[in-house]
């Protein structure tokens, strides 16, 4: 008997039983990948290796014989079994939802890319219904591009792009797994006119405080809009003064105090633009000014933004306006000081990465908000005359759905004959009202009774989706939550892609 079959050889080299292991697992790893399809090539490798231990010739030969012939079979069985190969689609572009402002005629294309196996193909949805190619808008189902003609609001809302693939399944008929891209809010920038109306007239005393509305204005739907005030028949911008006028972020013109020169001027105009080329001008205001002394006069709290409300980690600015009049120093308005609700003052310098105050004290910017920046600020008026109380300037912050730390459905990759867990568990801020219920979808279709009840199975909650017993050949897919509240909508998208034990 060979002794390489009993292992009692010490002769460097792979045992026949150690082969024939070897064999078997390559060969059952094989096929599963190919889903255990027959593959004409397995009954003739067994009738080949067998002839090989059966050859004459020496042990070593027929070992590296045998070796070599492995690997060829490896190679022509990885080339029969990767039509089979599947990746469920994974869009990478756009990355993130956000929202876009185009000018009307502008001609606009939206980008996705995706991987998967086979290669995915592209549609996409507005406002979770799929777009008709048209002569204002069209797609690219092969590059997922997404091209406008030339916007318009009749272009506007919610985009999403939705990646398929397709493969057959082992009854010969065609599956699908398909991702959905974070949504996209399309708009166009609009700033339309003032509304015609005739002259304010408005009338102060010297050294005493006045505000001028900008009132009256057009639709504004834009990400900034700037407001000027101007002056004249030439419409001259209107300068600040040192710091004595202020425009607040409704547009209004503050003057800390009047001065005669104020009432000179025969008319003031209120100016929004979103660029510099585009200024419209309207809300014409006539200011009378009465003549008086100049004695010192304390701040007086006139004007905050108190309640402001800004969207969770954005920046939000706080305002603060007093008015007064010290005809001591060089600078004769009020000054300003900030402070938090624990009594700290905020200063440009405390904490630069979290807060900014403007040169004239009158804005505090609070960088990246979190939710616990949701509080009372205070502002204060100083000068040689006295000085205020502290005035309450509230914070309130608002968001979309907020995902818990393992609520986010993400991608998973189990074995056959095991279940997959997607998780879709959000809140909203505290003090807010809470989500509904998580919406599910599988390959971009709404959960309904077309899913197999022991196969898809959701919590009474909805904020798990169990898909159990998985098999490789009909399980691949992608699944989608949506959960909103009264400030906007969170999706989550992940994918299951089953491999062999």
């Amino acid at each position: 008997m060979d002794s390489s079959i009993t292992g009692s050889s010490p002769t460097p080299g792979l045992t026949r039983a150690r082969k024939s292991e070897i064999t078997n697992a390559t060969l059952d790893q094989l096929v599963c990948r190919t889903h255990r399809r027959k593959n004409p090539s397995l009954d003739l490798w067994h009738h080949f290796v067998g002839n090989i231990y059966r050859s004459r010739g020496s042990r070593m030969t027929r070992q590296i014989f045998a070796l070599q012939c492995l690997w060829l079979f490896v190679a022509v069985t990885l080339v029969y079994a990767q039509d089979d190969v599947r990746k469920p689609p994974e869009i990478t572009k756009p990355a993130k939802a956000e929202t876009q402002y185009k000018h009307a005629s502008e001609a606009v294309s939206l980008d996705c890319l995706a991987s998967g196996v086979p290669e995915p193909t592209y549609k996409w949805l507005r406002d979770d219904q799929p777009i008709k190619s048209d002569e204002y808008v069209s797609y690219n189902s092969q590059t997922g591009k997404l091209t406008f003609q030339s916007f318009s609001r009749r272009d506007e809302g919610e985009y999403m792009c939705v990646a398929t693939n397709r493969f057959k399944g082992p009854d010969g008929r065609w599956q699908e797994a398909a991702s959905f891209s974070p949504p996209i809010t399309m708009l166009q920038v609009v700033v339309s006119s003032f509304k015609q109306v005739n002259m304010t007239t408005l009338t102060g005393t010297e050294y005493e405080y006045l505000r001028a509305p900008c009132a009256n204005k057009g639709t504004i739907q834009v990400p900034v809009i700037t407001h000027n005030w101007y002056k004249g028949v030439k419409a001259s911008q209107v300068l600040m003064d040192n710091g004595r006028l202020f425009i607040d972020n409704n547009g209004d013109l503050h003057f800390s105090y009047l001065l005669e020169k104020d009432g000179e001027v025969d008319k003031y105009l209120c100016g929004v633009s979103n660029n510099k080329d585009n200024i419209l001008l309207g809300n014409p205001t006539k200011i009378v000014v009465s003549p008086s002394s100049g004695s010192a006069i304390q701040p007086q709290f006139q004007y905050s933004n108190n309640g402001m409300t800004a969207k969770l980690f954005t920046d939000a600015t706080l305002e603060c306006f007093f008015s007064g009049y010290d005809p001591t120093p060089v600078r004769k308005i009020p000054q300003i000081k900030w402070f938090d609700d624990a009594s700290n003052e905020i200063t440009g310098s405390s904490n630069p990465s979290k807060y900014s105050i403007s040169p004239d004290g009158r804005k505090l910017t609070i960088k990246n908000i979190q939710e616990t920046d949701e509080k009372n600020f205070y502002c204060q008026g100083v000068n040689n005359a006295g000085q205020t109380p502290k005035q309450k300037v509230f914070l309130n912050i608002i968001s979309a759905p907020i995902f818990f730390p393992e609520g986010r459905p993400k991608d998973i990759t189990r074995p056959e004959h095991k279940d997959a867990v997607f998780n879709c568990h959000a809140r909203s801020l505290q003090d807010e009202t809470p989500p509904g219920k998580p919406e599910w979808f599988v390959n971009g279709v709404r959960a309904g009774s077309h899913l197999d009840p022991s196969k898809h199975q959701f919590s009474d909650d909805n904020t798990k989706l169990t898909i159990s017993k998985l098999s490789k050949a009909t399980d691949i897919q992608c699944v989608q939550c949506k959960v909103s509240n009264q400030y906007g909508t969170i999706w989550g998208d992940a994918c299951l892609n089953v491999i062999c034990k």
